[in-house]
């Protein structure tokens, strides 16, 4: 019954929806791309909110959740990366060196860093330290 619930909202809200991921809840998480929010469905209800990128057209792609249970989302047009309380839903950007375009995935580590896939180049983000690496091949680069 419920992934017909996502295939509904999914073909007639026509705002593309991504990747799905949950939080410690159950809750359901996914970026919608075409109007800039991330989305939440409670399988316990089935109620959907939404809260929209502070970034005007910042094209979310990707989501993922850290184990400390947020979620982490990239924008790929907006060159951040997103946090989202899944408790409260406040959102925290985080900007990319004017370097790095287009981050487009994004997953979480087993180490809890996490990992953002650009054009020809990943990046490290420490969330611990407020920092990221930039790699490319097989070097990195502190980016403060």
């Amino acid at each position: 019954m419920f992934h017909k619930l996502i295939l509904w909202y999914h073909f007639l809200s026509k705002k593309r929806l991504n990747p799905i991921t949950s939080d410690p809840d159950g809750n359901l998480w996914f970026t919608e791309n075409l109007v800039n929010e991330i989305g939440k469905i409670s399988p316990k209800t089935g109620s959907i909110t939404e809260y929209v990128v502070p970034t005007n057209n910042a094209y979310p792609i990707d989501i993922t959740r850290r184990p400390n249970g947020n979620l982490w989302f990239t924008e790929q047009l907006g060159k951040k990366i997103g946090e989202i309380s899944p408790s409260t839903g406040i959102i925290t950007e985080y900007n990319f060196p004017d370097n790095v375009a287009d981050p487009i995935g994004i997953v979480a580590a087993p180490d809890s860093n996490l990992w953002s896939l650009t054009r020809m180049k990943s990046v490290k983000y420490l969330p611990q330290q407020v920092s990221l690496l930039i790699c490319q091949y097989t070097a990195c680069q502190a980016f403060p």
